[in-house]
Parts: C-alpha cells; sequence; structure tokens
C-alpha cells in the first residue's frame, strides 16, 4: 500500500509521524484455511469462474468468508484489486459491503478509494457502502482517497460523497489532519488545487499546531506553498499562520526557504503584504509594446546613421538594454500578481507582437515615402497597397483582441457532477476525459491555453508574433492574415526591386559606368529601401512557412496540436501511444465498463490498435534513412504533416494499420468547407467565407457542431464524397 513520508527525514527537528496511516496488509499466504487461501487468491486475481465454485460448491461461506485473525474480506481483496465483476458477484450473493478488518479498521470502499478505483468505490457506494465510515485513526474515505495520490479519486469523493454531506471537507483524523494536510504532505499539487478550489480551509491545524502550510514549508514545496498564499487571507495570515509557519521553518532549518517562498508571493519577512504595484497587467501590456517600439525604431535609426559595425553594435546594445529593462520590470516575476497568467515571461508577452507590427509598419513606411514615384502614378498600385495595408492591420488587431474561444469553467456542482456521471458510464473518467484546471469535460479538439492557462475549444497553436493562441473562433482570421501579409509583403519586395531598377538604370546612364557598379552605387546611397528589402524578404519566408503549415493542416482536418500528436505517433521510435489514444479515444484493450443505470458491469472488448513501425515497413537501412532525412527535413519546416496518412491504403501509408491513423478525415473538400465556411447555412456563400465564427458552433463534417460539448467525433468511413457538393 501507499505509504507517507515521514517528516523526520527532514533535517533537524522533528514532526508528527504518521506512521499510523501505514496500510499494510498481510500476506494471502498467511491463511491458515487452504480453502480460504485459494478464495482470497481468486478475488485478488479476478477469478470469477474460481470465486463462484468456492462459493456455490458451499466450501467459502459468504457471510463469514475472512479469516479470524485479520477478517479481511474476499471483497476487500477484489475491491483493492480493482475486480469489478468479483465485486459485483460477492455482493449479489449477500456480501457485507460495510465490513471491517481487523488491521485498520477499514471497509472495502476505503480499501479501493486508498488505491485510487473510483469505479469500484463507485459501484460500492450505490450498493449500500457506508459512505461516513471511518477506520481506527479516524481516517474518513475522503482521507483514503487523497493518500491513494489519484485526484480523480478525490474530486469524485468530493462531488458525489462530500457534496451531499455525508462527510466534510475539512473532516479530522484522530491526530487532527485534514485531507489537504495529507495532500500537502505528499506533495500532490493536484490535489492541493483541487481541494482548496472546493473550498478547503487553510488554516486548520493539527494536535501539534501544524496546518497545511507549516507542511509545506518544512517539506519545501515551493510550488504548492505558493499556491496556498496566494488564497491566504492577508490578515488571517500575519496575525495567526506566520508565527506558526516561522516556527516550524526554525524548527526544521528551512528558514531561507521560507523567507524565498514569502518574497515570491510579494510578502515581507515580517509576513505582511507588500505594498501592491499599481500598474496593471494591461499597462504592462502597453508599456512593453512602447518600451519595443521605441527600440525597434531608435536602433533602426542608428544603423541606418552609422557605418555597418557601429551600427550593429550600438543596435545590439539597445536591443540588450530594452530587453533587460523589459524583464526587470515589466515581466510578473511574484507569483501573486500572475493570477492571469500573463506577462510572464518574454514569450508570453507582446514582445514578440511589438516587435513584429513595428518591423511591419516600418516596412510599410519606407514603401510609402521613399518608393511613392513608383507606386503613385498607377491607381493599380495606389490601390493594392493602401487596401492591402487597411486589411492587414485590421486583421492583425482582430486576431490579437479577439476570444480564441475559451470554455467558460464550470461552478455548477450538479453540472460537475451530471458530466462525471456521463463519463463514468463511457469508462473515461480519467484527466483525458475531465479536465482539471475547468472542471468541465473535456471536449475533443481542445487544449489547455499556455498563455492564459484556460480550456480553449479548437486549439491550434500559441502564436507569440499576435500574443494570443489560434483557436476556433480566430483561425480562420489568422489564415487570412496570413495570406493578406504574404501578398503585402510580395508587393513591397517588388516595389523594392522596381526602384532599384529604375535607379540604377539612371545611374547607369548618366555615368557611363557598368550596371554592376551603378547597383553597388545605387544600393549605398538607398539603404533604408535596401533594409526594408531584406527584412521584407525573411518576414515573406517565414509567413509562407506558416501558411503552408496552416493550409496542409487545414486539408487534412487537423490542427497544429493534432498533426504533431499524430506526427510522433506515427514516426518516433520511441513513442508513448497512451497520449494518442486518449485524445482520439481510441480503445486498445478489454474494457471494464461501469453502467451506472442498472449497476452491471460489463466486458466489452475492442480491437487492439496494431501498429507495425517503420523499421518493420522499411527494412532497407539507406531506404529508412532517406525516409528519415526527408521527413527531418519537412519537420523543420513544419511541413511534416506531408507524410502523415489518412488510411492504412493510402498510398502515402508507411506504416500498416488496421484503424484510422487520422480519425477526422472526412475528404479535403469537405475539410475546406467546415474550414471556410460558418455553419449559418441562411447567409449567403459569400457571407459564410468572410465572416468569422463568433460562437461556439463551427461545421465539422458538414454538420454543424458545438466545440464546447463536441464529446464524440463523427465517423470517417462514411465521409462526405469529395465529389458531393459543399453547399
Amino acid at each position: 500500500m501507499v505509504k507517507i513520508e515521514s517528516f523526520t527525514s527532514l533535517k533537524g527537528g522533528s514532526m508528527p509521524d504518521n506512521s499510523d496511516n501505514d496500510c499494510s496488509v498481510p500476506q494471502i499466504g498467511e491463511y491458515s484455511n487452504k480453502y480460504m487461501e485459494e478464495y482470497a487468491s481468486a478475488c485478488s486475481s479476478g477469478n470469477l469462474p474460481a470465486v463462484q465454485q468456492l462459493i456455490e460448491g458451499g466450501k467459502i461461506n459468504i457471510k463469514e468468508d475472512y479469516d479470524e485473525k485479520n477478517h479481511i474480506t474476499g471483497l476487500h481483496w477484489a475491491a483493492s484489486n480493482n475486480k469489478l465483476l468479483v465485486v459485483d458477484y460477492l455482493i449479489r450473493k449477500g456480501a457485507d459491503v460495510n465490513i471491517k478488518d481487523h488491521n485498520t479498521g477499514s471497509t472495502p470502499i476505503q480499501w479501493a478509494a486508498r488505491y485510487g478505483y473510483v469505479y469500484i468505490v463507485a459501484f460500492l457506494s450505490k450498493n449500500g457502502a457506508k459512505l461516513d465510515a471511518c477506520d481506527f485513526n479516524g481516517s474518513n474515505l475522503l482521507h483514503t482517497a487523497v493518500i491513494s495520490s489519484n485526484v480523480m479519486m478525490v474530486l469524485y469523493v468530493l462531488f458525489f460523497i462530500v457534496d451531499k454531506n455525508h462527510i466534510k471537507v475539512d473532516a479530522q483524523d484522530s491526530n487532527g489532519r485534514t485531507a489537504l494536510y495529507w495532500a500537502v504532505t505528499q506533495g500532490d499539487s493536484w490535489t492541493v488545487e483541487a481541494l482548496i478550489k472546493y473550498g478547503a480551509s487553510l488554516s486548520l491545524p493539527d494536535n501539534s499546531g501544524v496546518n497545511p502550510l507549516c507542511v509545506a514549508i518544512a517539506k519545501g514545496y515551493k510550488k504548492i506553498s505558493s499556491y496556498i498564499l496566494q488564497h491566504y487571507d492577508d490578515y488571517e495570515f500575519e496575525t495567526e499562520a506566520y508565527d506558526s509557519c516561522l516556527a516550524t521553518a526554525q524548527r526544521m532549518r528551512a528558514t531561507d526557504i521560507f523567507y524565498s517562498i514569502l518574497s515570491n508571493n510579494n510578502y515581507t519577512t515580517k509576513g505582511q503584504r507588500k505594498k501592491p504595484i499599481s500598474i496593471s497587467v494591461r499597462r504592462r501590456e502597453f508599456s512593453i509594446i512602447l518600451c519595443t517600439y521605441i527600440m525597434i525604431w531608435s536602433s533602426t535609426y542608428i544603423f541606418l546613421q552609422c557605418t555597418l559595425f557601429i551600427g550593429l553594435l550600438l543596435s545590439s546594445m539597445i536591443a540588450i538594454f530594452t530587453v533587460f529593462f523589459i524583464q526587470k520590470t515589466l515581466i510578473i516575476t511574484s507569483t501573486s500578481e500572475a493570477s492571469g497568467r500573463r506577462c510572464k515571461s518574454l514569450v508570453l508577452s507582446p514582445f514578440s507582437l511589438a516587435t513584429f507590427s513595428s518591423v511591419l509598419i516600418a516596412i510599410l513606411t519606407v514603401g510609402a515615402a521613399e518608393m511613392r514615384d513608383i507606386w503613385r502614378p498607377s491607381l493599380y498600385y495606389t490601390i493594392t497597397y493602401l487596401l492591402g495595408t487597411l486589411f492587414v492591420t485590421y486583421l492583425l488587431h482582430y486576431v490579437y483582441t479577439s476570444d480564441p474561444g475559451n470554455i467558460p469553467p464550470e461552478f455548477s456542482h450538479d453540472k460537475i457532477r451530471q458530466d462525471m456521471e456521463d463519463l463514468l458510464s463511457l469508462n473515461n473518467f480519467d484527466v483525458s476525459g475531465f479536465c482539471l484546471t475547468t472542471w468541465v469535460r473535456r471536449p475533443f479538439k481542445s487544449h489547455i491555453s499556455p498563455l492564459q492557462k484556460k480550456r480553449v475549444a479548437g486549439f491550434d497553436h500559441y502564436c507569440m508574433w499576435l500574443y494570443n493562441d489560434i483557436a476556433l473562433k480566430n483561425r480562420k482570421a489568422f489564415f487570412y492574415l496570413l495570406l493578406a501579409l504574404q501578398i503585402l509583403l510580395y508587393f513591397h519586395i517588388f516595389l523594392c526591386v522596381s526602384y532599384f531598377k529604375s535607379i540604377q538604370t539612371a545611374a547607369w546612364n548618366s555615368a557611363s559606368i557598368l550596371p554592376f557598379e551603378a547597383l553597388k552605387q545605387v544600393l549605398a546611397e538607398n539603404k533604408k529601401v535596401l533594409l526594408s528589402l531584406i527584412v521584407a524578404t525573411f518576414q515573406l519566408l517565414i509567413v509562407t512557412n506558416s501558411f503552408v503549415c496552416q493550409l496542409l493542416t487545414v486539408l487534412q482536418g487537423l490542427t497544429i496540436q493534432e498533426a504533431k500528436m499524430i506526427k510522433n505517433f506515427l514516426y518516433q521510435e520511441t513513442t508513448d501511444y497512451q497520449r494518442y489514444r486518449e485524445y482520439f479515444n481510441l480503445r486498445t484493450e478489454s474494457l471494464i465498463i461501469y453502467n451506472t443505470v442498472n449497476n452491471l458491469a460489463s466486458a466489452t472488448k475492442i480491437r487492439p490498435l496494431k501498429v507495425i513501425k517503420l523499421r518493420e515497413r522499411l527494412p532497407n537501412k539507406n531506404a529508412r534513412r532517406r525516409f528519415l532525412s526527408l521527413y527531418n527535413i519537412l519537420n523543420m519546416c513544419g511541413w511534416s504533416t506531408l507524410v502523415i496518412p489518412k488510411r492504412n491504403k493510402d498510398k502515402m501509408n508507411l506504416l500498416a494499420n488496421e484503424d484510422i491513423i487520422n480519425p477526422i478525415y472526412y475528404g479535403w473538400k469537405r475539410n475546406l468547407a467546415d474550414f471556410f465556411l460558418t455553419s449559418d447555412e441562411n447567409s449567403s456563400l459569400l457571407c459564410r467565407l468572410l465572416h468569422f465564427n463568433t460562437t461556439s458552433k463551427a461545421l465539422l463534417n458538414g454538420k454543424e457542431t458545438d466545440f464546447f460539448t463536441l464529446y464524440s467525433l463523427p465517423s470517417t468511413r462514411n465521409h462526405v464524397s469529395s465529389a458531393t457538393r459543399l453547399v
């Protein structure tokens, strides 16, 4: 069983021992009766025929199916080994679901909870198990669930047992320790967050006066300590918790850790909250953008006014100083200030957005000022330049300010409980089906945003150049932005080349010098245009690469996140297939499905997903090396989705697979229609092409789908034919 590490392992001092929670159990071999030994072994291994034979043959009395010494029943063994079919059979035969063993005083449901077996606990709770039972140490079902270190087990107990007032979230065992205390002791940050979010008390001490924050500091858990401090009331911490935490830190010789945690959470060494910085996150963002603009424009001006070496040196110094200033003054380093998860690093700040936009503005300014003699005489050039600039500006602002598709967190306990029930009935109550951050059932094609730490529907990727997530509601706008940027940058490059050609020809004719020498003279005299040409060409390469990546994934009906997952699943030599199977809900083994309606357990066999490794498909070492070289080149450009097969019969399929590798490929024409058309069928085709998604609904396989509740994917085996009309 799980054993909790004692505080005595820390340097100096001593803390209350937790040996009382040692839940070691006797071995099966200790039974004196051979039938009891066979029975216990059969219950532990899930050998239902053997259990039936022993009980129905009269060798085991279901009312006394335990050894007199330990009082451990067959139901204990089956529950602690996750054998649901045996548990169901024993209960139907009349086994006592509330009998306690003589070692720890735990009932079968507590044994199951201690191991984190959610389905066993759910089944027993619906079949007469006493939910407020305590063992000899006073530990209830919530305590034992926390000791399992399975946050899904803890969430089930919170919403199905604590929420219905069977036990209290702050219930204390015989040593005065709460469930939060034990979660902190184990360093289980997910369970700590779940308990605090549910409403567990932070300040309840045990019988020796130690509270959960003291435990976190003594154990050196900085993340957990910071999370607890964020939810502490300032007055309560200063008047009550600070002295006990300091005393604990001194006894554990961990005062340096304690002061470091206080400093990171904006507290003084006296436990007083520092005066909050008046600047808000929005002001930080504006300040970062302003500083970046000043850096780009000043360094560019200095570079153009000086020689190449001096200009590079001074521009680099300005850039280094600006980045250092932003990191030290505008980037949030205090954990308590970073609750919004924004401006925590240069990548998660508008620094890249400001760099990209300022360079783009510089390019357009040079084009408008220096090359006006090229584009102004032509009405076509003028309209193209002005409309392109306006369209790019609008799309850039739209993508930056738009909601990408954030799924709101759930606060209704009834709705959370219903989602859990649904997931339990589907055998999918785990982190792949339930979001621990927002407490909602995880829809397909959703992901946690690295910027906002929220679940985003249709998540594609986080774009640091636009300082926003690209997802359901703004991905089409992002695609149009890439297309418009390519046209505008290509047009600017065309103007620069035309400008240099006209000046070169004039210089050549007037000075009677060679064309190459005339070109050198022109370039030296027009450094602004030359620099804008170089930067525009570089930006065009980056934008084109992103555009090709987006186009490839759109054609396959994927997001960048999904394409990476499938790519890793297919071509990496050492790949964990579990993430791929969970994401697309592909089961690869026989499952025990718990039916919450009629309390029956049934075994459903699902054909395993068979994958032949690349080594077996391409046995020739040189051929495999050539393929991997091509794949690595495409991967560096982000085009590796070119070699993602759709089915096992595709020509590009280099791996044999009995199932669909891309479960959301509905044909490239259908995928294009799903991406570019909104779900409003009453609008015209042009409006559906130009409008962006503002709701959670979009097309998937030609049907309007709510991506906030996308819990099942349409089948790809009967997808709409490519010859079928799109609208």
